[in-house]
């Protein structure tokens, strides 16, 4: 698979090692010229097609002209590429996590407000009712006086 806009080019395999690595030549898309250089080539190609091949020209940035097969193999600028797309993915989660945790914090946040609103509203209403002790005196003593003040309603 291809980037788009990237050309494929017919190349001439002038050399190739037991491993897969091959010199090959190319006319260039661009300018005309014929190029050489290493490709990897593919391994499951037929025998009859030993000083065939075909691959991919980059037609972009600083990599403009690489060569590359059909599984992105050659190219500097797709291994760039497969990094700035992990480079994004890792952002994406990072900032998944992050909004998930604001979520989570502003939720809460909600809650103890609407918890804090109730409970003012309820010593509120608790503040107008009228009180009631639950002290029991004595009829006639008054739990108000200081001691040794005289008065009618202390029994002697």
């Amino acid at each position: 698979m291809a980037a788009d806009g990237d050309p494929q080019i017919d190349l001439t395999v002038l050399k190739e090692d037991s491993s897969g690595n091959c010199t090959v030549t190319w006319k260039d898309p661009d300018d005309g010229r014929l190029r050489k250089g290493p490709f990897r080539c593919t391994p499951d190609r037929d025998t009859s097609l030993s000083d065939w091949d075909t691959g991919w020209v980059v037609s972009y940035g600083p990599w403009k002209g690489e060569l590359y097969n059909a599984e992105w193999e050659g190219a500097t600028a797709n291994t760039v590429n497969d990094g700035l797309m992990a480079a994004g993915f890792l952002l994406l989660v990072g900032a998944a996590v992050g909004g998930g945790i604001r979520v989570v914090q502003r939720r809460a946040d909600r809650r103890v407000e609407q918890r804090a609103t109730a409970l003012a509203a309820e010593w509120a209403t608790a503040a107008e009712r009228p009180g009631v002790s639950l002290v029991k005196s004595p009829t006639g003593v008054s739990l108000h006086k200081s001691p040794g003040e005289d008065g009618p309603d202390r029994p002697e």
